[in-house]
């Protein structure tokens, strides 16, 4: 059996040159942001836009969790951080630290991205910016790990 063996210089810069050119292309196919990154992003950007200092939304967890942590709620926030909940039933306070600024809600979301989760589905507030609802499910064939929230009405303080 006869080997073929590049003997020219020329000839193998040139087929290095080939095959690193192909590597590159293909490196940079796969490294694009996913559609669902970039919508994120664009909402963020709005959001941050005209970002209140102060508002308050409703909001609701969805998952498989305590009753009264999927309960409606009032978030309240200022300064970037969650002042108060309270329950819409009764108007009594929840723990604010099981719930998200809005801020907080993106980056849940951007996690959710990062770690290639099996389904990440988010709507957001075509005015505003902010996510208003989203279903995430981390593993494909994991039960109830998956969670998601509505929020809506926001309004500024």
């Amino acid at each position: 059996m006869q080997e073929s063996v590049i003997r020219s210089p020329k000839i193998l810069a040139r087929a290095l040159r080939a095959a690193l050119g192909a590597w590159l292309l293909l490196a940079l196919v796969g490294c694009g942001d996913s559609p669902e990154r970039d919508l994120l992003e664009q909402s963020r950007d709005l959001w941050h836009s005209q970002a209140p200092t102060g508002y308050r939304y409703d909001f609701t967890w969805n998952c498989f969790c305590e009753p009264g942590f999927t309960g409606p709620v009032v978030v309240h926030v200022q300064a970037g951080a969650v002042t108060s909940v309270t329950y819409q039933a009764d108007g009594a306070a929840a723990d604010p630290t099981d719930y998200r600024t809005i801020e907080g809600l993106f980056e849940l979301i951007g996690d959710a991205i990062d770690r290639d989760a099996h389904e990440v589905r988010v709507t957001y507030d075509a005015t505003r910016g902010y996510p208003t609802s989203a279903y995430l499910d981390y593993e494909e064939f994991a039960v109830d790990e998956e969670m998601g929230f509505s929020a809506s009405n926001l309004t500024a303080e």
